[in-house]
């Protein structure tokens, strides 16, 4: 397998920013309505009473898979609207699988810590101390390392064909990731400070910042594209995989694994 890798210099961030903020500004009414949409649809669903259990394990993933279909419609200079918000339940089981591999990732994480602060207890006070820092200090970096490796996982899952296996977009994640995983989780950092910065304005700023930190992220995405070639994921509505045209080509310098063998 021939690498795939074009050697062109990543973009800045700077520059993502950039063409993020344009991208939003094209149609900043329809991303604002769109995204401040979404996030009403998910308060209402986590906040009914009884439901919301149900709401939180089958159909938050689906429902918040329609953030990564709007940044990718806002990158690609294509129209944005409330059929977008449910691009997620196209392919189901793939964002349920998605969301249910985060909450054992956060369980896998949070259990050494809660270990030591149930066993903390019995320490003296400047080695409970230490203890309970140390465990957040772990629990803290497993978490930015998923997200460094992992950081596209569900831009490349809002596109990939529904015939895509989870696990072809897991490694194909990890793939764009490769040999710039600091990068990325600075990347990620950045564009979840943008987000979170609009609640500073009462919550309306975020109707801004929100799209804005998306389209960024898709402008990230869209250039790691042009290092490692994924071929079908070029737009918001790829063609289908086939075993003479495989939805995703990993680069040889990255690994050799078979994708062909795995999408068939």
């Amino acid at each position: 397998m021939s690498s795939l890798l074009t050697g062109e210099a990543p973009q800045s961030l700077a520059s993502a920013l950039h063409r993020g903020a344009r991208a939003v500004a094209r149609q900043p009414i329809a991303a604002a309505a769109s995204f401040g949409g979404l996030g009403l649809l998910v308060a209402a669903g986590c906040l009914v009473p009884w439901a919301n259990i149900a709401f939180i394990l089958f159909a938050l993933a689906p429902l918040l898979g329609g953030a990564p279909a709007l940044a990718l419609a806002l990158i690609h200079r294509q129209p944005v609207g409330a059929e977008l918000l449910f691009r997620g339940f196209r392919t189901y089981e793939r964002f349920l699988g998605l969301f249910w591999l985060g909450y054992l990732l956060l369980g896998f994480l949070a259990f050494p810590w809660l270990l030591v602060l149930a066993l903390g207890r019995h320490l003296p006070p400047l080695l409970q101390s230490a203890a309970w820092g140390l465990g957040a200090a772990a629990a803290v970096a497993g978490l930015g390392l998923a997200a460094a490796r992992w950081l596209f996982v569900f831009l490349i899952a809002a596109e990939a064909p529904p015939e895509v296996s989870l696990d072809a977009v897991l490694q194909a994640a990890a793939d764009l990731s490769h040999g710039r995983r600091w990068r990325c989780l600075g990347h990620g950092l950045a564009c979840g400070a943008l987000a979170l910065s609009g609640l500073a304005l009462l919550g309306i700023g975020a109707l801004v910042t929100v799209p804005w930190a998306a389209g960024t992220l898709a402008a990230l995405y869209e250039d790691a594209k042009t290092r490692v070639s994924i071929p079908g994921a070029t737009t918001s509505e790829p063609p289908a995989a086939s075993a003479e045209s495989p939805w995703y080509s990993a680069p040889a310098s990255v690994h050799e694994l078979d994708y062909e063998r795995k999408l068939r």
